[in-house]
C-alpha cells in the first residue's frame, strides 16, 4: 500500500497513469486526512522484485547492496534515491551542507560509500557515523558533504532527477 496525505494525492494519480492502473483504486482514509493506493504482486506478475531486492520495511531489513543494483550506475542512483527519499536528510547548516541516510547496517552503507566514491566529484566528502541509542540496534549515518563548490550536490540532484518522466506540478 502506497500512502500519503490528500494534498499529495496527485503523486498516487501520476503513479496510476504510469502503471495504467485505474485512478478509482485510490481511496480515501484517516477521515479524509489521507489517500493510499492498495497492489498486490499480481499488479506487477512480469516483475522479479525479489532480484532487485525490493522488500517490505527496507529500511529495518536491508542489509547490504544488491549486486545487480552495485553493477548498474542507473539502478544504484535510483536506489540511492529510493533511500534518501525514505530515510534521507537535507542537511543546510552552513558548516554542515549535504544529504544524510539514516539506517541500521553499516554493511549497507559502506557497500553504497564504496560505489558512491567511484563516480562523486569530491569522493572524499563522505562518511559513515555510528550512533550508539540505549537499547536499540546501532543507527548509522551516511553522510554525502557538498564538496568542492558543491560539486557533489549538483551531481547527485543530476544523477536523482536527470531523466524523471513524472513531475508533480510546483505549487497548489
Amino acid at each position: 500500500m502506497l500512502e500519503c496525505k490528500t494534498d499529495d494525492k496527485e503523486i498516487l494519480q501520476k503513479f496510476c497513469d504510469f502503471l495504467d492502473i485505474r485512478q478509482n483504486r485510490i481511496t480515501s482514509g484517516h477521515h479524509g486526512k489521507s489517500v493510499c493506493l492498495s497492489l498486490s504482486l499480481s499488479n506487477f506478475s512480469n516483475t522479479d522484485f525479489n532480484s532487485y531486492s525490493l522488500i517490505k520495511n527496507k529500511s529495518q531489513k536491508e542489509l547490504f547492496v544488491n549486486s545487480i543494483i552495485l553493477s548498474n550506475d542507473e539502478l544504484f542512483y535510483s536506489f540511492l534515491k529510493g533511500l534518501f527519499d525514505g530515510d534521507g536528510t537535507v542537511h543546510t547548516c552552513r558548516q554542515s551542507i549535504g544529504i544524510s541516510i539514516c539506517g541500521t547496517s553499516k554493511q549497507l552503507f559502506e557497500d553504497i560509500k564504496e560505489k558512491i566514491q567511484q563516480t562523486l566529484p569530491t569522493p572524499t566528502s563522505c562518511w559513515i557515523v555510528k550512533r550508539e541509542l540505549s537499547n536499540r540496534l546501532p543507527l548509522y549515518t551516511f553522510k554525502i558533504g557538498a564538496g568542492v563548490k558543491r560539486n557533489n550536490l549538483k551531481f547527485l540532484f543530476d544523477k536523482f532527477y536527470s531523466n524523471e518522466y513524472i513531475v508533480l506540478k510546483i505549487g497548489r
